[in-house]
């Protein structure tokens, strides 16, 4: 008789063990949507998520990647494709903390997944634990033109005394063009005040701001806030707040979403990943 010699298991690396539980019939390829912590339920169906069925999860040590199936064309980036992830990754954003992981992040296998995870996992984990509780709003502040030149005149004598020169001479055409410059000129120059104030009255609310370039020539303020959710129904008040002291200026404020301006991911299997 053949005596059978018994060996102790061999230590499992992250890529085999997550082999082995590879779902059936997933082939083609696995669209990372977005990194979180392990054990949080997925949502159900719905208008801002599409078929919820769709996502699954691949966890490691803690940490679990949202990721869909797909075959193994990429997806074009069109306007479609592109809102269906950022509606997805914000509806799950919603629910708990999670790093967004940008459109087009495709891996081969749920074994490429989860080295990804393990490549990362103490990036990831600091970062879950820096972002924890919070999620983001778009915020942007408009003023009429109007209303920016009223407002303005009354902190600059330059400009009160050109719009008076063009009242007198009936809108002459290089008082006009003068005036236009100088309004502008105050325009920049107010920017960062309000901005300062702006980052004061949001300082009660623990929110943090990062302030962007501005688009058009109404914007007075156009910048991504990251707050606890817990202090989310405060926000509109205290932007209102501020628009009124401004003369008028309109509110515009978009979310929740997930924090994409303040956590930015360079990811690649089986390299260090870096957060900032």
């Amino acid at each position: 008789m053949t005596r059978r010699e018994r060996t102790a298991p061999s230590a499992v690396s992250p890529r085999r063990a997550e082999r082995r539980r590879e779902p059936e019939g997933s082939n083609g390829v696995r669209r990372v949507l977005a990194i979180r912590r392990a054990g949080e339920p997925l949502p159900g169906t719905g208008a801002s998520l599409g078929d919820a069925s769709l996502l699954r999860t691949v966890t490691y040590d803690g940490l679990e990647a949202v990721v869909r199936d797909d075959d193994e064309t990429p997806l074009a980036p069109t306007r479609e494709n592109l809102l269906e992830h950022v509606h997805t990754v914000d509806a799950l954003a919603r629910q708990t903390t999670l790093l967004p992981l940008s459109f087009g992040t495709l891996l081969a296998s749920d074994a490429d997944v989860a080295a990804l995870l393990a490549s990362g996992q103490e990036t990831f984990k600091k970062t879950l634990a820096r972002l924890a509780g919070q999620v983001e709003y778009a915020v942007r502040l408009d003023c009429a033109r109007n209303d920016a030149a009223r407002l303005c005149e009354g902190e600059d004598e330059d400009l009160r005394m050109l719009g008076r020169a063009i009242l007198r001479q009936e809108g002459h055409p290089f008082l006009r063009l003068q005036y236009e410059r100088r309004l502008q000129q105050v325009l920049a120059a107010g920017v960062p005040r309000v901005q300062s104030r702006l980052s004061k009255m949001l300082a009660p609310l623990e929110a943090r701001v990062r302030f962007e370039p501005l688009l058009g020539d109404r914007a007075l303020i156009q910048a991504a806030v990251l707050l606890p959710r817990s202090r989310e129904a405060q926000l509109v008040p205290t932007l209102h707040r501020l628009a009124r002291d401004l003369g008028g200026a309109t509110v515009r404020c978009v979310g929740p979403s997930a924090p994409y301006s303040f956590v930015s991911l360079r990811v690649r299997v089986g390299r260090d990943v870096a957060a900032e």
